[in-house]
């Protein structure tokens, strides 16, 4: 069974919350009684063994929204509101990110000059803003 914990809003220091959450998994393995043994695992990890279990999964045909994480507090549109802006918004992430990685790799090339480093720090920032 997985358990995935968080929300939108955690891991304002993913290292402290991953030592906390290995330091309670050891806890436990430790001292239950039960057969359960607890343990980090990555989402393709979790979806390999689901897999290999061969589980046929009934498929399901209902709307999920609105959803409500509290009696006056609905997600309604969260999927279909400005979907055009939400795209526009994944595309540039995606070529900011690419972009991100070009600077990264020609800033470690061995024979970068320290000019070039500094064309491409200003670059990069003049296409951030």
């Amino acid at each position: 069974m997985v358990i995935p914990f968080g929300c939108d809003f955690a891991y304002q220091n993913a290292k402290a919350d991953l030592d906390s959450t290995v330091k309670l998994i050891e806890y436990f393995n430790l001292h239950n009684t039960a057969n359960i043994k607890l343990q980090l695992s990555t989402p393709d990890d979790y979806i390999s063994a689901v897999k290999a279990e061969k589980i046929k999964w009934p498929t399901r045909y209902e709307d999920e929204m609105p959803y409500s994480e509290e009696s006056d507090d609905y997600w309604t549109g969260y999927f279909s509101s400005r979907p055009t802006f939400k795209k526009e918004i994944k595309d540039a992430s995606s070529f900011l990110h690419g972009e991100y990685e070009m600077f990264a790799k020609k800033v470690i090339q061995k024979n970068v000059t320290d000019k070039e480093v500094s064309k491409i720090m200003d670059t990069k920032k003049e296409m951030t803003e």
